[in-house]
């Protein structure tokens, strides 16, 4: 039982277990860093942790956050790569810099914080999805950085900027969700999202709204088409980019024709039509392939999928019969050309 020690007093020294006394207030630098710690449990009376703590416990697997710490230290779960769910109390305002980056974080509850760091999630190569909660009112530089597989974002409603590599190298990122009137200062953020085609500015009037030149070339670079309020002259500097389009109305896309029927691996074709009434506009557009449908077998039941063999990731690790030969599964799919 440990109540309160000063910076790198642990690190390294092969410890798995720890318990923190009733009334230990704080954990100093480096304390525990290297170790392979399993699990730990931070009691409400920690209120702060040094820098690096638990930086590079690779075996972490859970911390339990008791209410009552007030912010994440920098590089605190750096390199911590099995540690997967990450829920922070109301307690917690702030997320410094590092504190999470090239972590195992996949399930990400951010509770009531109000700031985080420069790359404090930065390559986190398991987070998919990220919410940030209406508390949030400022990010620091380049905070989901080079997060490969994070596909959707929920913005903030509050915050007030949308700095420098917010969202850099993020390949897989496909939906973010409309930039509120709140942001006052933006620089760009999404170099490199080559799967994103779209970002809405909304709002009645986006005062104070700030755009570098660079940060406008940067997105204009990354192919992204941007919407904003064509009626509010604030905008006026955006003008004379093509990837910038003004709206007076935001289109909700319906398919009207199928030009092109998708398979399951196939994207098809259509043209949709905007459902705002008064409005007359189309497009064609792709339609998302279906996605295979398993039966218990392992086939694919869809009558257009071909000659494709497909086993489910559910039986990995087991033996089965493959055309009549015992195998042995270890989880990756298996495709057979001849049905």
């Amino acid at each position: 039982t440990l109540e309160n020690c000063g910076q790198y007093v642990f690190a390294s020294c092969a410890i798995r277990n720890v318990q923190f006394a009733e009334g230990a207030q704080y954990i100093g630098d480096y304390m525990f860093s290297g170790n392979p710690l399993t699990t730990i449990k931070i009691p409400a009376s920690i209120t702060y942790f040094g820098t690096g703590a638990f930086n590079g416990c690779r075996s972490l697997a859970s911390v339990t956050f008791e209410d009552g710490l007030t912010y994440i230290s920098q590089y605190a779960f750096r390199n911590c790569t099995n540690l997967k769910n990450i829920s922070l109390p109301p307690s917690v305002k702030r997320i410094e810099a590092y504190a999470f980056a090239a972590s195992g974080a996949a399930n990400v509850d951010l509770g009531q914080v109000e700031y985080i760091g420069g790359n404090a999630f930065e390559k986190c190569m398991s987070l998919e999805k990220i919410v940030m909660p209406d508390t949030v009112t400022s990010v620091g530089q380049s905070v989901f950085y080079q997060c490969e597989l994070l596909m959707d974002v929920t913005l903030s409603q509050n915050l007030t900027n949308l700095s420098s590599g917010l969202f850099v190298n993020c390949i897989g990122l496909s939906n973010v969700s409309d930039i509120p009137a709140s942001v006052t200062r933006f620089d760009g953020g999404f170099g490199n999202c080559w799967q994103l085609t779209s970002i809405w500015f909304w709002g009645d009037q986006p005062t104070g709204m700030q755009m570098t030149q660079r940060s406008l070339e940067l997105l204009r670079d990354s192919g992204l088409t941007c919407y904003y309020p064509g009626n509010n002259p604030t905008w006026d500097v955006v003008k004379d980019y093509a990837n910038w389009v003004p709206y007076d109305h935001r289109h909700e896309w319906a398919v009207d024709e199928v030009l092109e029927e998708p398979t399951c691996i196939i994207a098809g074709r259509a043209r949709y039509k905007c459902t705002v009434e008064g409005c007359t506009e189309t497009k064609e557009d792709y339609v998302d392939p279906l996605g295979h449908v398993f039966d218990e077998n392992g086939y694919c039941t869809r009558e257009d999928c071909g000659e494709f063999y497909l086993l489910y990731h559910s039986q990995a690790n087991r033996t089965i019969m493959i055309d009549g030969v015992s195998t042995y599964y270890t989880g990756d799919n298996i495709v057979i050309p001849d049905k």
